[in-house]
């Protein structure tokens, strides 16, 4: 019943780090193309639609961002280039006095066999310094992201 995290290094990616969470096993191996996981009571294929009958959960999630200005910043839009099986999520989470404020905007489902351009709009009156941004997908919906894309307004007061 503890929280495990599982890190993945890729040396070859853009991205190189991911995180896992609730993983709990003590080893991986890829054999032939097939990724498999193992604890003490046994050996696991990893993949499929669902786990073990429920729908994965999955997300990506930025650093706090300051998008390299001590300046406050309005976020105007997310433009994202990604398909989806079916609705993602996008949490848009900004530092005010201390405090962590959070916001939900629906991207849409975006079935193709290729990424599409989205913008999605963010709300009027949000302003912070610091932003977090989190992409979730809905009821096990599979997804895959291309590029991701914040349009900031800097404003002119730093707090």
């Amino acid at each position: 019943d503890e929280l495990t995290q599982t890190w993945v290094m890729n040396a070859e990616a853009e991205r190189p780090l991911s995180r896992y969470e609730d993983f709990n096993f003590n080893s991986y191996a890829q054999i032939d193309g097939v990724e498999f996981a193992a604890k003490d009571e046994g050996i696991y294929r990893l993949g499929g639609e669902t786990d073990d009958g429920q729908p994965i959960e999955a997300s990506v999630t930025t650093m706090m961002l300051d998008m390299g200005s001590p300046l406050q910043k309005r976020i105007v839009a997310a433009y994202m280039g990604y398909t989806s099986s079916g609705k993602l999520v996008l949490k848009v989470r900004s530092a005010d006095h201390g405090e962590l404020q959070e916001h939900w905007y629906e991207a849409k489902p975006i079935k193709a066999d290729a990424p599409r351009p989205q913008r999605i709009p963010v709300g009027k009156g949000l302003r912070s310094k610091y932003w977090q941004f989190v992409l979730e997908n809905v009821d096990g919906s599979d997804f895959s992201i291309d590029e991701i894309e914040f349009h900031a307004l800097q404003l002119k007061r730093r707090v």
